[in-house]
């Protein structure tokens, strides 16, 4: 008899441990379907952050290094009548005065004195709306802004063939 009582306990005590590690392994489970998201996202969004700088670190000294402007060739005094141009800041004139030269010579990349600040495409239309006569550009434009300059890129609606063929 007492033989048999010892056979139940073990079973209990048995049972009962597998029972205890079940549960502790169940607990473990949810905490760490908690954690382990919290932390990829803390650890990633802080790796993410740490390599978007360092990056856009890199690309800005490469870039700064490679902008060459052009001469500026369209003087003031051909654009100081438009109603538009006298509505725009000294620096933003200026772009004024670089898109107008870009747009004339039908170049594909123009490079502005604007960065991130700025607003290269404000001025770009108040340009349209001053200058109707340059019925070759379509209104659109691509960007690529860096802190102190942009890459400027608009659309035209036709080639520098059919512009001066049309002009004629």
């Amino acid at each position: 008899m007492a033989d048999r009582r010892r056979r139940r306990r073990r079973k209990r005590t048995g049972a009962a441990g597998c029972l205890c590690v079940l549960a502790l392994l169940t607990g473990v489970g949810a905490l760490a379907s908690y954690a382990v998201p919290w932390a990829g996202a803390e650890l990633g969004g802080m790796l993410k952050r740490a390599a978007g700088k360092a990056v856009e670190e890199t690309v800005n000294a490469v870039s700064e290094q490679g902008a060459d402007f052009p001469e500026l060739t369209v003087t003031i005094e051909e654009v100081e009548g438009d109603f538009y141009y006298q509505q725009l800041a000294e620096e933003e004139q200026t772009v004024y005065r670089e898109l107008l030269q870009g747009v004339q010579d039908m170049e594909e990349c123009i490079l502005l004195h604007a960065g991130r600040d700025d607003q290269p495409a404000k001025v770009y239309e108040y340009l349209l709306y001053d200058r109707p006569e340059l019925f070759w550009c379509d209104g659109s434009s691509r960007m690529t802004v860096y802190d102190s300059y942009t890459e400027f890129y608009p659309g035209y609606t036709c080639t520098a063939q059919v512009r001066e063929q049309r002009q004629a």
